[in-house]
C-alpha cells in the first residue's frame, strides 16, 4: 500500500485537512506500507506484487527503473491475458497486480517511481503530466540475493489467465445516469444528498443495465467505487478504455479536470450492492467532517448474476510459482 504523507519532526503524522479547505489532502513524503524509503532484497526472478494506492488524495503513475511491469490483474480480477505496461496509473483506492521480473539484473538496484504531477488535492491537471527524467522514488529492489531451488515462473505478456465473457447488448434492459457533483459545499448524486431511507434504484435480478456516471464536480477527480459487484467499462468520454481497464472492474476514476468532463458509461450488473463515491480528498472523511456515508447511494438488488460477468475459473499461471512480496 502505497501513500503520501506529511511527518512532523517529532516522527508523528499530520493530519489537518480542515487546513486546504477539506480539498484533498497530499503529502510530501511518500510510504509504503507505513515505512519511507523501504528496500527489499530480492532474487533474479519474477516476484508478484498487488499495488494500492492507499492515498487521501494523490494520483500515482508508476514506472520501474530498469525494465516493465507485467500486469495480471486489477482491483479483484485476473486479467484475460497478462499485458506488458510501462508504468501504472491509480487513483486513490484502485489497485493492480504485477509482475516485475529482476532476471538478468543481479548486482543491480531498481526502484518503483511515481512520475506523474499533481499539486492540487483535487486531482491532477492532466494524467499525462509526467516528469521528465528521474521520479520521486518510492520502493527501492536490491537484487543481491541468490537464485533459489524453485522452479522459475513461465508467465509472459500474452499468456491466458481467466476467461472473460462481455455483457451483451442484448441483455441491458435500462439505463441510469448517475451525475456527482457539489450542492451547498457538499456531495450530491443528482441533486440529491444520501438519505439512509431511501432507495435511489432497484435494478432487477439477472438483468444487466448500462450506468453512465459523470462527473460535474467543477475540476474534482472523482474516483467512484460500487461495491459487491463487477462492472465493466464499455466507454469513457465516447471512447473505449485501455485494454487493461476493459474487463471487470470494481472501480471507476471519473475526472473533470479543467477542460472538460468525463462519462463512465458502465454496462452493470445487478447484484447486491452499494453505488458509492470513493471521492479525492474525502476518501476517509466528508468535506464537511461527515462519515463517508453521506456519499452513498443504496441500491438492494438480488445477488445472482446474470451469465455475461463470470467464466470458468482458468489455472492461474502466475500463481504460485512466483515469489510473493509484500509491500
Amino acid at each position: 500500500m502505497i501513500q503520501d504523507r506529511r511527518i512532523a519532526g517529532d516522527g508523528s503524522l499530520i493530519y489537518k485537512p480542515e487546513e486546504d479547505d477539506f480539498d484533498g489532502w497530499l503529502g510530501d513524503v511518500q510510504v509504503a506500507n507505513g515505512k519511507a524509503q523501504p528496500k527489499f532484497h530480492v532474487e533474479p526472478r519474477k516476484y508478484r506484487f498487488r499495488l494500492l494506492n492507499g492515498a487521501n488524495a494523490r494520483w500515482y503513475t508508476f514506472r520501474l527503473t530498469s525494465g516493465d511491469f507485467l500486469q495480471v490483474a486489477n482491483d479483484s480480477w485476473l486479467l484475460p491475458e497478462a499485458v506488458r505496461r510501462q508504468t501504472v496509473r491509480l487513483a486513490p483506492a484502485e489497485r493492480a497486480d504485477v509482475i516485475i521480473d529482476f532476471a538478468g539484473l543481479a548486482g543491480s538496484e531498481v526502484f518503483i517511481e511515481n512520475i506523474l504531477r499533481q499539486d492540487d488535492g483535487r486531482g491532477p491537471d492532466e494524467l499525462d503530466d509526467v516528469v521528465e527524467g528521474a521520479g520521486t522514488r518510492i520502493v527501492k529492489f536490491i537484487v543481491d540475493q541468490p537464485l533459489g531451488p524453485e522452479p522459475e515462473a513461465t508467465v509472459e505478456a500474452g499468456n491466458p489467465l481467466r476467461d472473460h465473457t462481455r455483457i451483451d447488448v442484448s441483455e441491458i434492459k435500462k439505463t441510469r445516469r448517475f451525475v456527482f457533483e457539489r450542492e451547498d459545499g457538499r456531495w450530491a448524486i443528482n441533486e440529491r444528498f444520501f438519505d439512509p431511507n431511501r432507495d435511489d434504484a432497484r435494478p432487477i435480478q439477472g438483468r444487466a443495465e448500462r450506468w453512465i456516471l459523470e462527473n460535474d464536480g467543477g475540476g474534482w477527480a472523482h474516483p467512484i467505487h460500487i461495491h459487491l459487484e463487477a462492472h465493466q467499462i464499455q466507454s469513457i468520454n465516447g471512447r473505449p478504455p485501455a485494454f487493461h481497464d476493459s474487463f471487470k472492474k470494481g472501480y471507476g476514476p471519473a475526472r473533470t479536470g479543467r477542460r472538460g468532463r468525463d462519462l463512465h458509461q458502465v454496462q452493470n450488473l445487478p447484484r447486491q450492492i452499494r453505488l458509492s463515491l470513493s471521492q479525492l480528498g474525502t476518501r476517509r472523511y466528508g468535506d464537511d467532517g461527515r462519515l463517508q456515508r453521506d456519499l452513498i447511494l443504496s441500491l438492494p438488488v438480488a445477488a445472482r448474476p446474470p451469465s455475461g460477468m463470470v467464466g470458468p475459473n482458468l489455472p492461474d499461471p502466475a500463481r504460485g510459482i512466483v515469489r510473493s512480496l509484500l509491500l
